[in-house]
């Protein structure tokens, strides 16, 4: 917010003895079902370094998971509330 200041403690971070550090967020990152869509473009198979879903996870209807880029086309045919 321009203009208008906020106290840390009340914008996500604590207190430690080294300093301010970020707190670690209560809600998920995003809804499971989009979650279980999501893998990365890997070319020579999936070493699961980078949080890969395509590994082990499919999806409800069996099919792989999309690549990130084809997720807005999936959030525009399914009611997904973020």
């Amino acid at each position: 917010m321009v203009g208008k200041r906020k106290r840390s403690l009340e914008m996500g971070w604590m207190h430690t003895p080294s300093g301010l550090f970020p707190k670690k967020s209560e809600k998920d990152p995003a809804p499971e079902s989009l979650l279980q869509r999501i893998s990365c473009t890997c070319k020579k198979g999936c070493t699961n370094a980078c949080g890969c879903r395509k590994a082990d996870n499919e999806s409800e209807e069996g099919d792989a998971p999309a690549p990130i880029d084809m997720v807005d086309e999936q959030l525009e045919r399914e009611d997904i509330e973020l």
